[in-house]
């Protein structure tokens, strides 16, 4: 039977069925394993997704741990310094205590010699008075006074240069 424009019935079956057997064939041979391989790709995936996370999750948990042991050993810096500037401060305040014990004896020291020296030079003066009144006296028992002013004024003159 012939229809118009030529189409023939049997042949469009058989083209059909040519259809439905390459269906099912491609089916089979590409279309199960092709999804095969994908299931199997996003099951990869979507375990390496897993371990991403649970590694960030890890990583994420060792920031916070050291960002604790940060702030323990920021304290123990702290602490430590602290106790550093304590010592510092004692060690510091023992040596002004030293040093101004030690100006002390220095000043001490300065005013004895000072009494010494001034004792000496006191002694000195009333030994110099003492021969110059002496002096004097013997001169007053002189009978001329010029000759007493004389032997004076030598006197004098040798104890200035002396």
């Amino acid at each position: 039977m012939q229809l118009p424009l030529n189409i023939d019935f049997q042949q469009v079956l058989l083209h059909m069925l040519n259809f439905a057997i390459l269906t099912m064939a491609l089916y089979f041979i590409l279309y199960k394993p092709v999804k095969k391989f994908m299931d199997d790709r996003a099951a990869m995936y979507a375990e390496k997704d897993k371990e991403a996370k649970e590694k960030l999750e890890e990583a994420e948990n060792l920031r916070l741990e050291y960002e604790e042991r940060l702030k323990k050993a920021d304290a123990e810096i702290k602490e430590i310094k602290a106790q550093k500037q304590k010592e510092t401060e004692a060690e510091i305040s023992l040596m002004r205590e030293k040093a101004g014990k030690a100006a002390d004896e220095i000043i001490e020291k300065g005013r004895r010699d000072a009494k010494d020296e001034h004792d000496r030079i006191i002694r000195d003066a009333e030994d110099e008075i003492s021969e110059m009144v002496a002096s004097a006296a013997g001169k007053l028992a002189f009978k001329d006074t010029s000759e007493a002013y004389d032997s004076f004024l030598d006197s004098v003159e040798d104890t200035g240069n002396g």
